[in-house]
Formats: structure tokens, sequence, C-alpha cells
């Protein structure tokens, strides 16, 4: 069971307790006082749960106003909710009527009361043994047919996006998911990108979308894709072959299996697809679709809405499209820059892995001897080191996060902008002190130490 079905648990079992908190005092008010006192708790409680719950979705309209103008909805006397519950308490009060006239005088109105229970009952019962049987019904099916995914969609922080609902389909046997992105675009300025630390600043450049919750159908074959991107301001869309037998299934014990889905949209249409099995990258090209101005404005809006709480990073009038337009041609260079690269890393003990977090290297060579070698490699800038037999300590995994904007530029002044000009990289780890560790830059006769760069630590005794 995953925190979304604990949470609805928790809630159906609070409503359902209250429910039988309020029956159980109204039966008593009834039994005690008559019918009389029966409908003045009925209505009393009718009016103050109206009031309530009108008052409870102001204050709810109030927190998600971004103007912040707080509680703004009108009462209603003769409210929806207040009209449900005095019908619910005159339906539960006639059946108990004849019930409590029956415990008092052993004299019981049959066809009356039967004919109540069997509506008033029978029919929640009914109802809801319907509702249990179609949700284990999609559960059964879910666990045949379907697959849990947990999807991240990758594209650059200067390549802001509104991605419509995928579409996930097995054209065989009709299987179809519809896949629905929450919370998304969150946009960061370069000047809010410039106050935070490397780390951070890595993560928000390469937003991840996480859609929640997700099923595909086994065996899928077909994927649905549409977006729309102002920076270049054009909407793309289109299907494409979706290679579900080049990702690794993994069965858990609740039998529901799962698989890691990392879908990448980059500028001018193209998408890539990072596949788990075999570490492939499938690259498509997404066609534009001419749209209205009318429908290109909803977009905007749509990404002005996700950055409506975060006011200094909205994507607005302050950072034109032809500045951002920019701001991606930069971004392009940087990722596909490509020096004559060699990697001399020495550490305090025996070198079991190296690992490049960026997924620019998927699928890439991580052996020492091909990284120790000169030959066209893009610029790094999440790198794990993973050492054994350190002497004080079984083993050290270093993390490091380098600013590769920074590093960029750093080669750059040291080839003096000449990008077939060799580069030695070379990472000291002297211990698990992180003064202890430095990254210089080397071409020919000349070097300098890189300083822009944070690294954590994971240390074992």
């Amino acid at each position: 069971m995953d925190g979304y079905q604990i949470e609805r648990l928790q809630i159906n079992t609070f409503i359902v307790i209250s429910i039988s908190i309020i029956a159980a005092i109204q039966f008593a008010i009834m039994y005690k006082f008559g019918l009389k006192g029966g409908i003045i708790f009925g209505l009393t409680f009718s009016f103050l749960f109206s009031f309530g719950f009108q008052l409870f979705l102001a204050w709810a309209k109030g927190m998600g106003d971004s103007k912040g103008t707080g509680p703004s909805r009108e009462f209603e006397i003769i409210s929806s909710q207040l009209l449900i519950c005095i019908g619910l308490f005159a339906v539960y009060s006639f059946g108990m009527y004849f019930y409590i006239t029956y415990l008092k005088t052993g004299i019981l109105n049959k066809p009356v009361f039967f004919s109540w229970l069997a509506v008033f009952v029978g029919g929640p019962v009914l109802y809801y043994g319907i509702v249990t049987i179609r949700h284990y019904s999609i559960q059964s099916d879910h666990i045949k047919n379907y697959v849990k995914a947990n999807i991240e969609i990758l594209h650059y922080n200067e390549l802001p996006l509104f991605i419509e609902p995928l579409e996930v389909t097995n054209t065989t046997n009709g299987k179809k998911s519809s896949i629905f992105i929450g919370n998304q675009s969150l946009y960061h300025s370069e000047a809010s990108l410039k106050q935070v630390n490397i780390r951070d600043k890595i993560r928000m450049s390469n937003p991840a979308e996480k859609p929640d919750n997700t099923f595909i159908p086994l065996n899928s074959d077909k994927l649905l894709i549409s977006w729309y991107s102002p920076v270049e301001d054009t909407y793309y869309t289109g299907t494409i072959d979706f290679p579900f037998n080049d990702f690794k299934i993994n069965k858990y014990p609740d039998d529901i299996a799962r698989l890691n889905l990392q879908i990448e949209i980059l500028p001018t249409g193209k998408v890539n697809i990072y596949t788990t099995k075999n570490k492939h990258r499938h690259t498509y090209q997404i066609k534009p679709k001419e749209i209205s101005e009318q429908e290109k404005t909803k977009f905007i809006e749509l990404i002005h809405l996700y950055n409506a709480n975060i006011k200094q990073n909205i994507f607005t009038g302050n950072l034109t499209i032809e500045e951002n337009s920019k701001r991606l041609k930069a971004r392009i260079d940087l990722e596909e820059s490509v020096f004559p690269i060699a990697y001399t890393i020495k550490g305090p003990g025996e070198l079991k892995s190296i690992y490049f977090e960026d997924r620019q290297f998927w699928g890439y060579d991580y052996t020492y001897s091909q990284l120790n070698t000169f030959s066209p490699k893009l610029l790094p800038q999440n790198i794990t080191l993973y050492f054994t037999n350190t002497g004080k300590e079984s083993f050290l995994r270093t993390y490091l996060f380098l600013d590769k904007e920074k590093l960029f530029n750093a080669i750059q002044t040291l080839t003096k902008g000449r990008k077939d000009t060799p580069v030695e990289i070379l990472i000291s780890i002297k211990d698990s002190n992180k003064e202890n560790i430095e990254i210089t830059l080397k071409e020919n006769n000349q070097s300098i130490v890189f300083s822009d760069w944070e690294t954590n630590i994971v240390k074992g005794d």
C-alpha cells in the first residue's frame, strides 16, 4: 500500500467514525427526548456544518489566492450543504423513530421500517459493494496489464515548457494510460541561480517533472508527447515508438512491477528516452505544429500560474523571449562543448568505480583507462568516486559537484579559446577532509587550481 492509498484509508476511516458518532448522538437524543429533540439537534448540526464548511472553502480560496486577498466567498444561508445535511438527518430519523418506538413499546411497523432499512442501509451497502468490486477489478487489471513507472521528464531551465498529458499505448490490446504532469515548468532566473550553492544550481538548472502514481501498459509501443516552448515560440506534438523491451522491470513484494523512465526534451523538438536494461539513449525528432495566438497565450498563463509563488523567478516581461533565447543558446553551447580531456585521479586507496551523474554520460565507458586517455569528452558537473582500503576508513565515496559554466570558462582561459588543446583534469583526494581535496586543470606546462566545486563525502569504518 503506497502513501496515497494510506492517506485515502485514513480519510475514509475518519469519515466513517465521525458519521457513526453523529448517528449515535442523534439516536440517544431521540430515545431520551423524542422526535422533537432529534429535529432540533438535526437542524442545529446542519446549520453549524453548513457554516463551517463554507468558512473552510473561503479560507482555502484565500490561501490559494496569489494576490493574498484572503477569503472572498459569499456565505449562503440556504446552502447545498445545509439541504443535504437536513435530508440525511430526516431519512435517518424517520427509520430510527420506528425502531425506538419498537424498543419502548414492542410494536414495530414492519412494512415501513424494513422498506426504510432496505433503502437506507441496503442502498449504501450495494453502492460500496459495487465500488469495491470495481476497485479490485481495476487493481487486478493493473497487476496483470500495467507496470508502475517512476517517470522523470527533464529539460533545461533555459527551456521552460508547458507539457501536456502524455499518452502511452499498447496498440496490440488497446490498453492506454494518460499521464498528467502537475506543478511543472518551474523557472529560475539567472539572478536567482547566482544566489544558491553549486549543488542547488545543478538541480535548478536541470528541472525534472515527476508525475505521481503513474502506471503504463505492459509492452507499450507508442508514446504521444506534446509541449509548448515559449522561448522557441513553438508547439510540438507527435507519436513516437516506445522502446518498452529496453527497460529493466523490477518486481516487489506487492506484486506491482516497476520501471524507471527518463524522458529528456531538448530544443528544436528533440526528445531522448533513456532506457535502463542496456543504458541506451533513444533519440526522436518531434515535429512542430501551428497553433493560434490565443492558445499560445493560454500556455504562457499556465506557466505563470505554476510560477506564481516564486515571484523572483517568474518567466515574464522583465526577462524577454529574446533575452531567454540568448540564454538558451549559451546553455546549448555549454552542454555540447567537447574538449580533448584526460582525467588523473589520486586517492587514499584503491579506486573501485567512477560514475558521472550527468545524463549526457548515459551509457558512457567509466573505466579509468578510458578516462585517463586524451579523447573528446563533454564537461562534467557531477562525479562520484568510490575508494576502498583507504587506511582509516574501509571505504570512501566522494561526490563532486562542479560548476560547469565556470569550468568551461576556466578551460577557455587556460587554452586561450582553442578547443583542440588537450586538457588534463587532476583530482587529488588525500583523505576524507574536504580541505585535502584539490582539482587542477593542466595544459602542457601551465596549470590552474579550479575551486568552483562542492563535495559530499560518505565514509565507512
